[in-house]
């Protein structure tokens, strides 16, 4: 499998680890954070469902990050590359996600209440 995708993203070029990088941080993102938008405004406010605002916070704040260390092992597996600056620029981005997804889904909550 790690052959395949190496032929498919031509990762013994720049530009193909930069492809193959960004596409697994736009995966990650979409599949982890994304698909939360995708959940029905009403789901949160039903009066049978109960969540946890700690709960929800643990999640979004420690396990979706803790889970992204996998694609640093993937890179590992797939090209070389200086394991500093690799876990710099993954700790980099995902601190970029949680801010924006923070920013984004504060955006819209506030976005739902008018003034006057």
């Amino acid at each position: 499998m790690v052959n395949s995708i190496q032929k498919l993203f031509h990762t013994d070029r720049w530009w193909g680890k930069t492809i193959l990088t960004a596409f697994a941080y736009t995966l990650y993102w979409g599949v982890f954070y994304g698909s939360w938008f995708l959940i029905p405004y009403n789901f949160f406010y039903d009066r049978n469902i109960i969540i946890n605002p700690y709960l929800f916070i643990g999640v979004f704040a420690l396990i979706i990050p803790a889970i992204s260390f996998l694609i640093p092992k993937f890179f590992k597996k797939v090209f070389t590359i200086n394991y500093t600056f690799l876990y710099c620029m993954h700790v980099f981005l995902i601190l970029l996600s949680l801010i924006l997804f923070v920013y984004v889904g504060l955006n819209l909550a506030f976005s739902h209440f008018s003034i006057g």
